[in-house]
């Protein structure tokens, strides 16, 4: 298991980095028990006054999900991406079948839009 964590124009304090490690480790160990590697950026964002938390998880070899969180300070920016880690390992397909629901009818069927080779063009 391996968990980084950045800082941008914001220090890590070790309180932050206990914090973010455990609670990323226990929703991995309570949902999907694999190995992870997980890159955690925290950075200071002046230009809305605010610090933004991205959380980026690769979960064995398939399983890859992305979290974002703000908030006023470096502990509720992190633990809004950490709720956000959380839902997205309890219910790992919703953002496929909300992905698939975007497509057009067409797209469903072999890849191609509208169009049917076989058929003769009626001008």
């Amino acid at each position: 298991m391996s968990i980084r964590i950045i800082g941008k124009q914001i220090e890590i304090t070790s309180s932050l980095d206990k914090f973010i490690t455990s609670e990323i480790e226990k929703s991995v160990k309570q949902h999907r028990n694999e190995n992870i590697d997980a890159v955690v950026t925290i950075m200071n964002n002046t230009q809305h006054n605010d610090v933004h938390t991205d959380i980026q998880i690769q979960v064995g070899n398939e399983f890859l999900t992305h979290c974002i969180g703000r908030g006023h300070d470096a502990h509720k920016s992190a633990s809004m991406a950490l709720e956000e880690l959380e839902e997205q390992l309890r219910h790992p397909k919703t953002h496929l079948v909300d992905e698939k629901s975007k497509m057009s009818d067409h797209e469903h069927h072999d890849g191609f839009k509208g169009s049917y080779p076989d058929r003769p063009r009626k001008y």
